[in-house]
């Protein structure tokens, strides 16, 4: 399945031998419809693929379900990840739906692209410990023993990534993961609000693997998938938005690590992609994804739950 649509990029630019790819059916995308045609590609409409427009063709590949680019389309994808996935239709997921583009401001025309970019490594805290506190009081538990080492082998591995600034949420778990590197590295955290969990206000923390399908939170999200954000999804996502924006003006032509936790990293992924679902990828305790921030808006992926350091300490 992957050879198909390595094999279909590798034709349009020239390379691969002489027998074309097997052709794939074209199916529709919602990617072309409802979009006006671009200048300087012939007329053909444009492709969204998540915060810039490229002109081209696109199909999907029928066992992939992803799709296909075509043209002048396929080169410009090949430095970064613009969409990932199976095609999302609006109508799947309503209580998200017109939220998939922002709040990102748009790309600043008279700034070049690539000016003075930023290299995110974005990751989740370690495994924290369970903790309940009085109503009232938001829960904000210590990282757990395994939660250290995973702490340990991830700094092991940043260290030698060029690290010139770490950021961190206020909450505890997120500052005890960023600790083994920063100590190692002499840096100064930045703690930045913005960046804590969208259950911060909950008197109880219990990690995932250690809930039950009959636990109140289970059944409370089961019931109602917004209620993880407190009721008010569109601030939370403005939230961290604005938080990440702050960090990328800041911090021109760094290298940042920032520690924060699994809904901020998925809310933060989709309004980069502009999908609706806010659920649709999950993050591993440090797991890290890359991201690219140019200084004009642009924001370009290229690795997502990066796990392999921390792997022998999930389960």
């Amino acid at each position: 399945m992957w050879r198909s649509q390595a094999a279909h990029l590798l034709w349009e630019q020239g390379v691969g031998g002489s027998n074309p790819p097997i052709p794939t059916q074209r199916r529709p995308t919602g990617l072309e419809s409802d979009r006006p045609p671009v200048a300087g590609t012939g007329g053909r409409p444009g492709v969204d693929t998540g915060n810039r427009r490229f002109g081209g063709d696109a199909t999907e590949d029928p066992l992939m379900r992803r799709p296909v680019l075509r043209g002048p389309t396929a080169g410009n994808l090949r430095s970064g990840i613009r969409r990932t996935g199976p095609v999302v239709r609006r109508e799947t997921y309503p209580a998200f739906r017109g939220l998939s583009r922002g709040p990102f401001r748009e790309p600043d025309p008279s700034v070049p692209v690539g000016s003075a970019t930023v290299e995110l490594f974005i990751l989740r805290h370690a495994r924290p410990e369970a903790e309940s506190r009085p109503d009232g009081e938001g829960a904000n538990p210590p990282l757990s023993d395994v939660g250290r080492r995973q702490a340990q082998v991830t700094a092991d591995l940043l260290a030698g990534e060029g690290i010139e600034h770490v950021v961190t949420s206020t909450m505890r778990r997120a500052i005890e993961t960023a600790d083994p590197l920063v100590r190692r590295l002499g840096l100064e955290p930045e703690p930045v609000v913005g960046l804590e969990e969208s259950d911060r206000h909950r008197s109880e923390y219990v990690p995932a693997e250690e809930m039950g399908k009959d636990h109140a939170i289970v059944r409370e999200f089961l019931e109602d998938r917004e209620s993880v954000f407190g009721g008010d999804y569109p601030a939370f996502r403005l939230r961290v938005s604005d938080a990440f924006d702050g960090i990328v003006e800041r911090n021109r032509g760094r290298t940042v690590a920032v520690y924060c936790h699994g809904m901020v990293m998925g809310v933060f992924l989709q309004t980069i992609l502009g999908h609706d679902d806010p659920f649709r990828i999950y993050h591993d305790y440090c797991g890290i994804l890359r991201v690219t921030a140019s200084s004009n808006g642009i924001r370009t992926v290229r690795c997502v739950n990066e796990t392999a350091h921390v792997r022998h300490l999930l389960g």
